[in-house]
């Protein structure tokens, strides 16, 4: 077997997306940690929507892998519109009130 065989094995079994989720879930990990133990960091409330939405998308894709339910995938992507709404309308509003903030 070569290693271009390997690689496509590895993504239709999935691990690729796996290990993607895996680093992902770590980093939400640490960053919530850096946050609320050391008090350095972003705040959870600046990146959780976003990251959830990618993480969202990943597992959509990982359900189309496996595809033994065909409403995975609506579910997933779905949660990841949801997410994406939800933070642009946040981010919206913050911007909003900072501009009405500095009119004054």
């Amino acid at each position: 077997m070569n290693l271009t065989d390997y690689l496509l094995q590895s993504w239709e079994r999935g691990w690729v997306i796996n290990f993607a989720v895996g680093l992902t879930v770590a980093e939400a990990v640490y960053l919530l940690a850096a946050y609320y133990l050391r008090r350095r960091g972003l705040a959870p409330d600046e990146y959780l929507l976003n990251l959830f939405s990618g993480l969202c998308l990943m597992l959509a894709l990982r359900a189309t892998l496996g595809a033994s339910n065909p409403f995975g995938p609506i579910v997933y992507l779905s949660l990841a519109g949801v997410c994406h709404v939800a933070d642009l309308v946040r981010r919206t509003r913050r911007t909003l009130h900072r501009r009405t903030i500095e009119a004054g």
